[in-house]
């Protein structure tokens, strides 16, 4: 009698142990920070990213969507095609290209600027606390971010592979005028990173806003 006793204790104690450490891991693995984390670090990998992309954009009433593909090699080198106009971020630089007049404009770029797209993806999005993430399936999550300042984007949101931890869709938000939203269609690694850190855009002309 004592012996079965001793094993339904035992038994009731293991079911106990592994249904709390199960939820006890669950739990773990989507803590806000280790999640950000997480993504950080494979967007931002050194081995460098290549994604073929939807982007949409909206400013005031303007719309503008279609396909283009984007690079990114850590937090220094991001480059971005779309058919009216390429834009190169090298360090502490940015240089857009525009189609329609094949100028090519060259400005600072600022990683803290929260009005700034990119600044948020290379400047590990700063200014931005994570608001919420749920547990979309086996293989998705999603985060949101708010902003801690009324300057700029307010709402970063992001769908992002659990295995791989890269983002599949991404949406920063300004109130209702301002949307950029980018749904990743395929991710792989660059092939070849020095190429993206040796690119250079030309024009028929160059304007330097730096000076």
């Amino acid at each position: 009698m004592m012996m079965a006793n001793n094993f339904r204790v035992t038994l009731l104690f293991l079911i106990t142990f592994f249904i709390t450490d199960n939820f006890l891991q669950s739990d773990d693995a989507l803590l806000p920070n280790d999640v950000l984390s997480q993504i950080k670090s494979a967007l931002l990998s050194s081995d460098g990213n290549n994604f073929e992309v939807v982007w949409t954009y909206e400013y005031d009433g303007d719309f503008w969507t279609g396909d283009g593909r984007m690079k990114i090699l850590g937090r220094d080198y991001l480059r971005l095609d779309l058919d009216y106009q390429q834009i190169l971020i090298k360090h502490d630089t940015l240089f857009t290209r525009y189609e329609e007049t094949d100028q090519v404009v060259a400005d600072w770029f600022d990683r803290t600027d929260p009005a700034n797209f990119f600044s948020i993806l290379l400047g590990e999005m700063p200014g931005f606390v994570v608001n919420e993430v749920v547990d979309l399936s086996e293989t998705q999550i999603a985060v949101t971010l708010r902003a801690e300042t009324m300057v700029g984007f307010d709402t970063l949101r992001m769908i992002v592979n659990r295995e791989t931890w890269l983002p599949v869709s991404m949406s920063a938000e300004a109130g209702e005028d301002i949307r950029v939203e980018v749904q990743i269609k395929e991710a792989a690694p660059l092939t070849n990173p020095l190429e993206l850190a040796n690119e250079k855009l030309t024009g028929s002309e160059f304007i330097d806003l730096r000076e």
